[in-house]
């Protein structure tokens, strides 16, 4: 599977594998270069994600902030290649 992710998400998923402490370049190598993913890899993408999210993407009224928004969006663009 091919994850396909415009300039400014790639230059989110930097920011959230930096920010979770992820060092596995070769993923991030991976999407930036429209390579080949296995399922593997995008659990593991989402699971950082989703660790962004929960510790950074929500409100004191557990609504999502804007971060949140954005996450939840890559998370989808992530999640699409094994839903199709």
């Amino acid at each position: 599977m091919i994850i396909r992710l415009r300039k400014p998400d790639v230059t989110l998923l930097e920011k959230v594998l930096q920010s979770q402490q992820v060092t596995d370049i070769t993923l991030l190598g991976k999407v930036r270069n429209f390579n080949e993913v296995n399922n593997e890899d995008i659990e593991n993408i989402i699971d950082v994600i989703s660790d962004e999210l929960m510790q950074y993407g929500f409100e004191k009224d557990y609504e999502p902030n804007k971060y949140g928004l954005q996450l939840e969006d890559l998370l989808d663009k992530v999640n699409k290649p094994r839903l199709e």
